[in-house]
């Protein structure tokens, strides 16, 4: 029982969702998370992705839930960014997440893989590991109709997710 408390410990702070990897820093084995999923203790939320069954929901399940499938260096990209965080109308077909390296494993459907540049270094909202809100219009130029990208501008300089430097930066980038 005492591994089982420190899977839900690292779940409870990851919106009900533990690794294989991180399962296994603490001890825990596959063959044990293969025994929780047929209890109903866990669920496969991807390949080597598990979410504790009980665990409340929230609206930024999918979006974490993609961003750890792909793997511990990626994070959500582009116009999966500004739909999470509610900036402007995007299209919830698919969370784009981005990666410096190769994926090779299946993942879902509704999951598309970007190239990340090396280093770069992703910011957290809502404590989902995201390109920065800034970085994130501008990457949507082409894809977006930049009428709905100036939205998502001014939405994060509001509610303090884009700076002053940022947003000129980006209105210029626009313009473009």
């Amino acid at each position: 029982m005492k591994s089982f408390d420190a899977i839900y410990e690292i779940a409870s702070g990851n919106y009900g969702l533990v690794t294989a990897k991180q399962s296994q820093a603490v001890g825990v084995s596959n063959r044990e998370l293969s025994r929780w999923v047929k209890s109903g203790r866990l669920e496969r939320a991807g390949r080597g992705v598990y979410r504790i069954s009980n665990f409340p929901a929230s609206q930024f399940d999918q979006f974490a839930a993609a961003v750890e499938a792909v793997g511990e260096d990626a994070y959500l990209y582009g116009e999966s960014v500004i739909g999470m965080l509610g900036l402007a109308a995007t299209n919830p077909t698919w969370i784009h997440v981005a990666t410096d390296r190769r994926v090779r494993k299946q993942l879902s459907d509704g999951i598309r893989i970007h190239k990340a540049p090396a280093g770069y270094q992703p910011s957290y909202y809502e404590g989902v590991r995201a390109q920065s809100v800034a970085d994130a219009i501008v990457s949507c130029r082409g894809v977006v109709v930049n009428e709905r990208l100036r939205e998502a501008l001014a939405s994060g300089v509001d509610r303090g997710y884009v700076g002053r430097d940022e947003a000129r930066f980006v209105s210029k980038e626009l313009g473009k």
